[in-house]
């Protein structure tokens, strides 16, 4: 599933790839969205370590569906973290590209 996420949000970003403000725009989107979820990781990281430390260590009341939770609650902020950082490397690129590109244009146009 991944896989084809990566493939739609690939095929939507080429539509704007010459398109400087649509693509720094949604660069700006996804370095949020990476940045968001990565402290989310972080704190819900957090959260479970304190408190297996601090309550389950003295209560051993965490089960196997609580585990089974974290552990899918964590994957997917993996995943969106994981799409949100190919999104941002992909209009990054293209961002480079254009640059680029504008760069060769003026270079020909003045020589």
């Amino acid at each position: 599933m991944r896989k084809t996420l990566h493939i739609a949000l690939m095929e939507h970003l080429k539509k704007h790839e010459c398109d400087r403000e649509k693509l720094t725009a949604l660069y700006t989107e996804f370095k949020d969205a990476e940045e968001s979820t990565a402290e989310a990781l972080s704190l819900y990281a957090d959260l479970v370590f304190t408190y297996g430390v601090d309550e389950d260590g003295y209560n051993s009341k965490v089960t196997a569906p609580a585990v089974i939770g974290i552990g899918l609650t964590l994957r997917s902020l993996a995943n969106d973290l994981s799409l949100a950082q190919y999104g941002r490397d992909f209009s990054g690129q293209a961002l480079d590209l254009l640059t680029q590109e504008e760069s060769e244009h003026k270079g020909a146009n003045n020589g």
